[in-house]
């Protein structure tokens, strides 16, 4: 499953970049619409620090199995014990 998921990280790597939104307003409402595909361009270690509230405004639907499989590809592996969390 790994590997699906990195070659669909590869696909979506560089189409959803603030730069592209900037010069394709179709790219900026579906940005608008779905936060969350930001997180395929921005590294792991970033996310990993990003709090739990910043994940809620992330709703995840209407996208298709690819930009998942890109999302979860770049997420982090999270642990449990926030208090372990940051290293």
């Amino acid at each position: 499953m790994r590997p699906l998921n990195k070659a669909a990280w590869e696909a979506c790597k560089g189409r959803f970049t603030r730069k592209k939104a900037a010069t394709d307003e179709e790219m900026q409402k579906k940005i608008a619409k779905n936060p969350e595909l930001s997180l395929i361009d921005v590294d792991s270690k970033i996310i990993g620090n990003l709090h739990q509230n910043d994940f809620r405004q992330f709703v995840l639907l209407g996208l298709s199995s690819k930009e998942l499989r890109a999302i979860y590809y770049v997420l982090p592996k999270f642990r449990s014990d926030q208090t372990i969390q940051i290293e």
